[in-house]
């Protein structure tokens, strides 16, 4: 961890996006900066073949609206959260919602792609705070098992292995092989 991030407990959201340089590859937890290590291939590849088949889904959807958005985009979760989502799905254009310079609207749908070296309780626990915000479902994704996993908002994990098809009603229509969202060929 950067001596900047073990340095800075106590921090706002508004002073975490004033220092935002100097907090690059950090999320705000509870007021502690969090490092976050950078990502490896698979991972970033997994985000990039899941926004692809989302876009892909709304690009046939010429009424709407979507936003699909990657790239570690910040969302404030509360008064010292805020997170960076792998991707996430606003169902809506995104308005211009920044407070703090981050977004405090909720997106849809956020995606997680897990990494190797994360542990279980760090997931739930972003998974609770993308709740809290307001996120009507939060896909996991894992490379390493070829497997999704979607919590919604109050109802039981559903969890859909390689060969399985993703299947949401946040997204009439979306019907997609999980191995997809990881690889472009089987």
């Amino acid at each position: 961890m950067s001596t900047a991030a073990r340095a800075n407990t106590g921090v706002t959201a508004q002073e975490f996006w004033e220092r935002r340089d100097e907090f690059k590859g950090c999320e705000l937890v509870d007021g502690e900066v969090v490092e976050v290590s950078p990502t490896k291939k698979r991972h970033g590849r997994s985000e990039c073949r899941i926004a692809f088949e989302l876009e892909r889904h709304f690009d046939a959807m010429p009424e709407s609206d979507a936003d699909v958005v990657t790239g570690e985009v910040g969302y404030r979760l509360g008064e010292g959260v805020v997170r960076a989502a792998d991707a996430a799905v606003h169902l809506h254009a995104m308005k211009e919602d920044d407070v703090d310079g981050w977004h405090a609207i909720a997106p849809d749908i956020v995606v997680e792609v897990v990494p190797p070296n994360d542990t279980w309780p760090n997931v739930e626990r972003k998974i609770d705070d993308w709740h809290t915000l307001g996120v009507q479902e939060v896909w996991t994704a894992d490379p390493k098992h070829t497997r999704l996993k979607i919590r919604r908002l109050g109802k039981p994990c559903v969890t859909f292995d390689a060969e399985a098809k993703v299947e949401t009603p946040l997204l009439p229509g979306f019907s997609v092989p999980t191995w997809r969202l990881f690889k472009r060929r089987r």
